[in-house]
C-alpha cells in the first residue's frame, strides 16, 4: 500500500533556524520542493495514469468481443468505467488475440460499457 502524505511526517530538509528572511524563504522552497517530490512520487506508483478510456462500446450476452486498446503494449489491467446496465464482464481467455492491441472480453448480459485499459 502506498503511503499517504501527512503534515506529521519528518522531512528530509532540517529546519535551521534561519535568521533572516532570505534564509527563511530558502528553507521554505526546500520544504515545498519535498512535499511536491513526495506527492509526484504517489502518483507515478499509478498504473492507471497512462490509461485509455474506451467509450461506448457494445458487448452480446456470450460473444466475445475483441477491442483495440492502443497503449502499444500488454495491459495491466482494467476498469469498467460505466455500464448501461447490470451484468458481469470479463476477460475471455480462450481467444488468442494480440496483447499489445486487443482485449477480448465478454459478458453475460447485453452490456453498453466504458471502460478504463490500462
Amino acid at each position: 500500500m502506498t503511503e499517504r502524505l501527512s503534515i506529521h511526517q519528518p522531512l528530509l530538509v532540517e529546519d535551521p533556524s534561519p535568521k533572516s528572511v532570505d534564509e527563511r524563504r530558502v528553507y521554505d522552497l526546500l520544504v515545498a520542493q519535498e512535499n511536491i517530490a513526495r506527492i509526484v512520487d504517489q502518483l507515478a506508483d499509478k498504473p492507471w495514469l497512462d490509461g485509455v478510456l474506451i467509450e461506448a462500446e457494445t458487448l452480446t450476452a456470450g460473444e466475445t468481443k475483441n477491442i483495440e486498446h492502443k497503449l502499444g503494449r500488454t495491459i495491466r489491467g482494467y476498469i469498467i468505467a460505466k455500464q448501461d446496465a447490470a451484468g458481469v464482464i470479463f476477460n475471455d481467455t480462450s481467444t488468442t488475440v494480440d496483447a499489445t492491441k486487443f482485449i477480448a472480453l465478454q459478458a453475460v448480459e447485453d452490456v453498453v460499457f466504458d471502460i478504463i485499459v490500462y
